[in-house]
């Protein structure tokens, strides 16, 4: 179907061009129609709520029917040569002529300037988010695995270590203990020794001060589990001995425990490793979605040539 150049809107005069407009209008004019109807039954029956709301779209869809007076030269223009070619497929078929959907959205997209905006955007907006959705699947994959490796990490650390209470905790894969803070490898430990001081009162006996104190590397340091007068029949008290006889326990064991000579690192865990290579391949696939615009390729549909 090819347009003879007299079909053009740009040599058309006013008054064909009017005629035109308003045959674009037609489908909003005749919502407008059906609109007053309503609105003129809902205020016999008494309905001025809704009789008003149906008056106000008889205005909507009259400004939106007369759009094409009000715009730019080259937006009226547009109009208008969209205007021609509904006109020109609905004279073919008035005179028997059939054409297909498919044929007549190629016509359409050729010849038609605000039907093959619409067509383009809607390519762009298709094809935007289905990029957009291609690369936050990739980036939520990469931030999965990323949390995976490290909630792996926390997980082996965790197992490595034995906590024997909010002072102390160690880990004989590692040959290290922590105190408070602080690590130190297992053969710092010299001695350990519980450090009491209590007072009698009459019958009653009370405990002022009490903590675990340890030999380090040739250095004394104490843990301080109770440092305020208590009765020794006292719960509290019975609870802060039995840690500090733990505690001293403990680095009585731990200082018997060998050290190794080397340590396998969490990073290098069977488990950790798998996860590093599926972050390289994850951050690989991440950077093709990101290098894989799109092309904005209008689908061929659109493109087919129409005798």
């Amino acid at each position: 179907m090819n347009y003879d150049q007299k079909d053009l809107a740009e040599t058309l005069d006013q008054s064909d061009r009017r005629k035109v407009l308003l045959f674009t209008g037609i489908p909003y004019y005749a919502q407008g129609v059906l609109a007053l109807v309503m609105g003129v039954i809902c205020f016999l029956n008494n309905n001025v709520y809704f009789g008003l709301l149906f008056i106000a779209f008889v205005f909507i869809f009259a400004v939106l029917g007369s759009e094409g007076f009000f715009v730019s030269e080259k937006r009226q223009t547009e109009l208008v040569t969209s205007g021609l070619v509904s006109m020109k497929l609905l004279d073919l078929r008035k005179t028997g002529t059939k054409v297909s959907r498919e044929d007549a959205d190629s016509i359409r997209f050729r010849y038609d300037p605000i039907f093959r905006e619409k067509i383009i955007d809607k390519v762009h907006e298709a094809q935007d988010k289905d990029y957009e959705n291609r690369v936050h699947t990739a980036e939520a994959e990469l931030k999965r695995l990323k949390k995976a490796r490290v909630d792996k990490l926390n997980e082996i650390m965790l197992k490595r270590w034995i906590k024997v209470d909010e002072y102390l905790s160690y880990s004989p894969e590692e040959g290290r203990f922590n105190l408070q803070g602080q690590t130190y490898p297992f053969n710092a430990v010299r001695s350990a020794e519980i450090n009491e001081r209590t007072k009698r009162h009459f019958l009653t006996v009370y405990c002022t001060h009490l903590g675990v104190i340890v030999n380090i590397s040739g250095f004394s340091r104490e843990v301080v589990i109770l440092d305020s007068e208590i009765e020794k029949s006292d719960e509290e008290y019975s609870e802060a001995f039995t840690k500090a006889a733990r505690m001293t326990e403990a680095f009585q064991t731990i200082s018997t425990m060998p050290v190794p000579s080397y340590v396998i690192p969490p990073d290098e865990n069977p488990e950790v490793l798998a996860l590093d290579e599926k972050i390289d391949e994850a951050e690989i696939r991440l950077n093709e979605e990101i290098s894989h615009v799109p092309d904005y390729a209008v689908p061929a549909r659109y493109l087919k040539e129409v005798d």
